[in-house]
């Protein structure tokens, strides 16, 4: 019976612990995922004005899609990096990278 088993060695708040640390996060991913979900429901009418509503929208659900896809294809290739030449190398490339990107960004703008 469940009621009965009893670890060696360990009380009942050592082993709710994990799941008290464990609930928060969950609740934390899932009220993300919601927003990152339906976000491009909202900047498809801020980014694309002057777009059709659906136009607009798909855009944005494009724009999300490409940098869904982008950050694990950026963590194989500069995790493989990082293990070659070492993570603070890499993080420093990454770190000018986007500083380079900004600053094109800003130039552009």
């Amino acid at each position: 019976m469940l009621t009965n088993f009893v670890l060696e060695g360990y009380r009942p708040t050592q082993m709710m612990r994990p799941s008290l640390t464990i609930c928060p996060d969950t609740r934390l991913g899932t009220a993300r995922g919601r927003l990152i979900c339906f976000s491009p429901l909202i900047f498809g009418k801020l980014y694309f004005p002057n777009e059709d509503p659906l136009t607009a929208t798909l855009a944005a659900f494009g724009t999300s899609f490409i940098g869904f896809i982008g950050r694990p294809v950026g963590a194989a290739i500069f995790g493989h990096y990082g293990d070659r030449i070492g993570r603070k190398a890499t993080l420093i490339a990454t770190v000018h990278g986007y500083r380079d990107l900004s600053r094109r960004i800003r130039a552009y703008l």
